[in-house]
């Protein structure tokens, strides 16, 4: 199988309907992904309706019809065969109509992600190369370098003049303000989420032409380093994109916005704000400044969880997965870390490792929730699932076991 076949099956199938139903993961990554395929159907005259999901039962989708799955859809075994899944996860669906890199023999969690592989498609229903920021918006919203087939996009992007290349604070919000009270990736202890140690600090490197970047990173750095990674630390400052065509014209900014909305329940403005809808980046950024203070909340109120080091849980379970990437960004540790959500009768669980950790967690977790009446997806550094609560002890033990943790 290679990428291009599957692009033009799935190409050719959409080419023929009159109307599409388009299925988005709430997360940057499969919104980006939802966005792109949306924008190239509206201009090749195929109606669509674009919806965000957490997540997807066969029983949510129409029996009949054209289905597309957008970062989301990999990992389930009882799809029916006619859903369309455009996805970046180790998958498990054996339908036909799939576009995933893992099947072309990619490593599917660096090299291409769902926004990526629905720009691929995108080019086989017209020149759509003006969304290639929004595909880098993806990459960089599911973590993933700029290597590969991502790297391929990137450039186009830049040769297009669609994206240009900078050097910059990786701080995502309006002004530096905003950007360090709502930062996650990595959380600074002590000034995400306090207004009055922001206006400190920024007081402190006040210049004329707004605040000294060099001095305000060395305070801050100066702050947070007792209980921040060096490699997080790191993170703070580098590449980045910016996106000429689109309403929050950074990369990271507009990774962090659409996320927000989408994991908070607004996945309708964060669409407007995909589709380039004037007017719509003030309310989707009140909506993230709201969201990621709420992450900073729950981050705040997690707790060990018995005696398994790594092992958290928090009682809001919306913002486990963020309070997992939050976490092992920060922290960087040597070995997996899992966050645990009460939610109803089921527990969310996350789980995440650094590149270098030998555990392959989307192995690990699927096997643990299938064997306890869960279900899951992911790759290998980074994995969901949900489980019932009354099956809590046995899957936890046997990821604590599959995992060395």
């Amino acid at each position: 199988m290679t990428l291009e076949s599957d692009t033009e099956l799935l190409a050719d199938r959409l080419n023929a309907q009159e109307f599409v139903e388009v299925v988005a993961h709430h997360g940057a990554d499969g919104l980006a992904a939802g966005v792109i395929l949306g924008t190239a159907l509206w201009r090749a005259g195929i109606r669509f309706r674009l919806r965000c999901r957490g997540e997807v039962s066969p029983s949510d989708l129409p029996e009949e019809g054209t289905v597309v799955l957008c970062g989301m859809g990999a990992s389930r075994t009882e799809l029916p065969e006619h859903v369309m899944v455009v996805d970046h996860h180790v998958p498990h669906f054996a339908g036909p109509y799939q576009l995933n890199p893992h099947r072309a023999g990619m490593d599917g969690e660096r090299e291409l992600s769902s926004a990526g592989a629905a720009y691929l498609l995108a080019q086989h229903l017209g020149d759509h190369r003006d969304l290639a920021g929004v595909a880098v918006a993806g990459m960089v919203g599911e973590g993933q370098p700029l290597t590969g087939m991502n790297r391929e996009i990137y450039h186009e992007g830049v040769a297009l003049g669609i994206i240009t290349p900078s050097r910059g604070l990786h701080l995502p919000g309006r002004d530096v303000a905003e950007g360090l009270l709502l930062s996650l990736q990595p959380t600074l202890p002590g000034i995400t989420g306090s207004e009055e140690r922001v206006k400190e600090l920024l007081a402190r490197c006040e210049s004329d032409g707004g605040p000294d970047t060099g001095l305000l990173l060395s305070l801050v750095i100066l702050e947070v380093s007792p209980r921040v990674s060096p490699q997080a630390m790191a993170a703070l400052y580098g590449d980045r994109h910016g996106l000429e065509k689109e309403l929050v014209p950074d990369a990271h900014a507009l990774a962090a916005v659409l996320d927000a909305c989408g994991r908070s329940g607004a996945g309708g403005l964060a669409a407007m704000l995909g589709f380039r809808t004037a007017g719509s980046q003030d309310q989707a950024w009140e909506v993230t400044r709201a969201w990621r203070l709420r992450v900073a909340a729950a981050l705040q109120a997690a707790t060990a969880w018995k005696d398994a080091e790594g092992w958290y849980q928090v009682a809001d379970a919306a913002t486990a997965p963020a309070v997992a990437d939050t976490l092992v960004t920060t922290l960087a540790p040597s070995r997996p870390l899992v966050i645990l959500a009460p939610d109803g009768e089921t527990i969310h669980v996350s789980a995440r490792a650094l590149p270098e950790c030998r555990a392959n967690l989307e192995a690990a977790v699927d096997a643990a929730a299938r064997a306890h009446g869960g279900r899951a997806s992911g790759n290998r550094c980074s994995a969901e699932a949900v489980v019932p609560a009354g099956a809590l002890e046995g899957f936890t033990a046997a990821l604590r076991e599959a995992v060395a943790v």
